[in-house]
C-alpha cells in the first residue's frame, strides 16, 4: 500500500493493486510513430496491469503501528517469509495463464531488489538492495526459474518488455506516491534492437493537465486515474481500529490528462 500524508495530517492510502491499474493503462496506450508497439502486446498488458497482484492479500490486512502511530508505505513493509510467499504465488498465478507475462512479472519482482537490473537510470529507485537470507533465497529460486523460462523466448523482446514494464511502474507511481513533480525519466525503449533508450520529460501545463515529451502515447489528450482513500488525521488505539476505519474510507478517483 502506498501510503502519503498531506500537510494537515491527512492520510492517503493507494493500494498497490491500483497502482498496478494505472501502469496497465499506460502499458495499454502505448505505442505510435517514434514508439514501437509492445510485439506481445497482450502479455506486456496482463504483466503491467497485474506486476503487484503478490500485494493483494497485505491489501486485506494492512498493518499499522500504535506507538508510532503510523502504517508503513510499501517499501517499508518487512521481508516476511509470508510476504514473499504471495508474491511467489501471484507470480505462480499469472504464470499459469500467461508465462511470458509470468515472466516479466517474476523478474519485475526479482529486479526491484538488482536496482532493476539497470533498466531505469532515473527516477532512483525506491526499493533497496536486500541481504536478507530470505529474500537473497527467494532471488535465486525465482532468478533460476526466470532463466529456463526464458529460453523459449527472444532475449532481445524480453529485455526490451522489461525495460517498458519498468517505465509504466514508475511513471505510475510518480503520480501516485506524491502530488506531481515535474521529472525526467530514463532509459525508455523506443523500440526493440533499440538500446539502451531515450529519456522522458514530463511537466504541468495546468492543473491534471500534464505534458510528455516525447509523447509515447497513441493519442494527445490521454485521460487515465486511479483510486485513493483519505483517512482524516485521527489516532487508532489498535490496528483492528485503523483496519475497520481503512476499510470504512470511501474511494476517490484522481485523474490526470497527458499531453
Amino acid at each position: 500500500m502506498i501510503v502519503r500524508t498531506s500537510a494537515d495530517g491527512t492520510l492517503i492510502l493507494i493500494n498497490q493493486t491500483d497502482h498496478a491499474r494505472l501502469a496497465g493503462q499506460f502499458a495499454a496506450h502505448w505505442g505510435n510513430s517514434t514508439f514501437e508497439l509492445p510485439r506481445r502486446r497482450e502479455s506486456l498488458l496482463r504483466a503491467a496491469t497485474f506486476h503487484d497482484a503478490g500485494w493483494s492479500r497485505y491489501e486485506t490486512e494492512p498493518s499499522y503501528d500504535v506507538d508510532r502511530q503510523a502504517t508503513p508505505t510499501f517499501f517499508q513493509v518487512p521481508n516476511t517469509a509470508k510476504h514473499l510467499a504471495e508474491h511467489a504465488r501471484a507470480i505462480s498465478w499469472l504464470s499459469g495463464i500467461d508465462p511470458y507475462a509470468g515472466l516479466l512479472m517474476s523478474m519485475h519482482r526479482t529486479g526491484l531488489w538488482r536496482n532493476r537490473y539497470g533498466a531505469v537510470k532515473t527516477p532512483a529507485p525506491l526499493n533497496k538492495p536486500s541481504t536478507e537470507p530470505l529474500v537473497v533465497e527467494f532471488i535465486e529460486k525465482h532468478e533460476q526459474i526466470q532463466r529456463s523460462v526464458s529460453q523459449a523466448f527472444s532475449k532481445d523482446e524480453i529485455a526490451t518488455d522489461y525495460q517498458m514494464l519498468q517505465f509504466f511502474d514508475v511513471f505510475s507511481l510518480a503520480f501516485c506516491t506524491k502530488e506531481f513533480q515535474e521529472g525526467t525519466f530514463e532509459l525508455v525503449p523506443t523500440g526493440y534492437g533499440k538500446a539502451p533508450g531515450i529519456a522522458l520529460r514530463m511537466e504541468l501545463v495546468e492543473e491534471g493537465v500534464v505534458k510528455v515529451s516525447p509523447f509515447p502515447f497513441d493519442a494527445a489528450g490521454l485521460k487515465v486515474g486511479f483510486l485513493y482513500m483519505e483517512l482524516a488525521p485521527k489516532t487508532y488505539a489498535s490496528e483492528t481500529e485503523f483496519r475497520i476505519a481503512y476499510f470504512a474510507a470511501p474511494h476517490k478517483y484522481r485523474e490526470y490528462t497527458f499531453v
